[in-house]
């Protein structure tokens, strides 16, 4: 009603998290890693051979829970 005091609360939301760079780690290493950090967790593969990580996306810091895609293999195969 009017005149009523009104409290609103706003959360920051979830941890950012600093993401390791996994670049020449094997694909199942780095996707473990990530998951043990609190990360969801995509791959691609970028040629038939190979499951060495290139490239991941996004880098430096995410939020807890944010899906990381890691890139794997022989890249401009």
């Amino acid at each position: 009603s009017k005149g009523e005091v009104v409290t609103v609360y706003i959360s920051p939301g979830p941890p950012s998290v600093q993401i390791p760079d996994v670049r020449g780690e094997g694909v199942l290493r780095a996707y473990r890693q990530l998951r043990a950090l609190g990360f969801q967790v995509s791959t691609q593969q970028a040629g038939p051979f190979g499951n060495t990580v290139f490239s991941y996306s996004p880098t430096g810091q995410a939020p807890k829970g944010s899906t990381i895609i890691l890139y794997y293999g022989l890249p401009g195969l």
